[in-house]
C-alpha cells in the first residue's frame, strides 16, 4: 500500500505523455517484481542521447530529463535492492542536463 502512495505522489509534469508513459512502465515493472535497472531505463529513453537540433527535440530531451529526475526521486523512496539502482542514473541525469545546457547557451 505504501508503494502505491509513493508512485501516486511522484512529481511528474502531467502535460507530458512521454513522462506519464514512463511512470506507468515503472509501476508495472515494480508491481511485477522486476528490477528497474539503468540498462532498462536507457532502452526506454533511447540512450545514448543526441544533441537536439530542433525545438521539438529539445522538448523531448526535457521530457527525458523529467524521466531521469523521476528515476532519481524513486531511488530515494525505495531501497536499491527493491528495484531502483541510482549510482549510474545520476551520471545519466547529469549528461542529460549538460545536453540541455549546450543547446540553451
Amino acid at each position: 500500500m505504501l508503494s502505491r502512495y509513493v508512485f501516486c505522489c511522484a512529481p511528474i509534469p502531467l502535460q507530458s505523455p512521454f513522462v506519464a508513459a514512463c511512470l506507468l512502465k515503472f509501476v508495472r515493472r515494480f508491481s511485477n517484481g522486476e528490477p528497474i535497472t539503468v540498462q532498462w531505463l536507457g532502452d526506454q529513453i533511447g540512450w545514448p542521447l543526441n544533441k537536439p537540433k530542433t525545438l521539438d527535440e529539445l522538448h523531448h530531451l526535457e521530457a527525458i530529463h523529467d524521466v531521469l529526475d523521476l528515476y532519481q526521486w524513486l531511488s530515494y523512496r525505495f531501497e536499491v535492492s527493491d528495484s531502483v539502482d541510482c549510482g549510474v542514473a545520476i551520471g545519466v541525469f547529469m549528461v542529460c542536463e549538460i545536453n540541455c545546457d549546450v543547446v540553451l547557451f
